[in-house]
């Protein structure tokens, strides 16, 4: 009869250890969740920081290229500036060449040489069609 009453102290005792190994098991299942969950948010941050990054350097490339192309638009307009001011000296060294063509002075004169008639500008250097000798008018 004694075993007949620790019979049912066995099943207790089964019962305990099988809801003790459940709870193992469910710790042990949730420490993996846990695990799993904080991996997943590790993973999370990291992707988000990388998210970050490259927004970050998308930024700073559109930064730049903004700034490239202000420099190159400056630079064009410093060339256009340059190419104007270039265009102004020319237009005003064709001015004075006609302010000097104007105002220079028609001379004709005898060669001192062989006598042949010698025509030119006033300071302009002459050579001599029949003597070959250098005049300056």
């Amino acid at each position: 009869m004694g075993l007949k009453k620790g019979f049912p102290l066995l099943g207790v005792i089964g019962g305990l250890y099988v809801i003790s190994k459940l709870a193992d098991a469910n710790d042990k299942a949730k420490e993996r969740r846990d695990d799993e969950n904080e991996r997943l948010r590790k993973d999370l941050r990291e992707q988000q920081r990388r998210e970050k990054q490259e927004r970050e350097e998308m930024i700073r490339r559109q930064a730049e290229a903004e700034r490239r192309a202000e420099r190159e638009k400056e630079d064009l307009r410093r060339r256009m500036e340059q190419q104007s001011m270039r265009e102004k000296a020319a237009m005003q060294q064709q001015i004075d060449a006609l302010y000097e063509q104007k105002n220079r002075v028609r001379i004709s004169r005898k060669c001192p040489f062989c006598s042949a008639p010698l025509s030119g500008f006033k300071g302009e250097s002459i050579r001599c069609r029949y003597c070959d000798s250098e005049q300056v008018l």
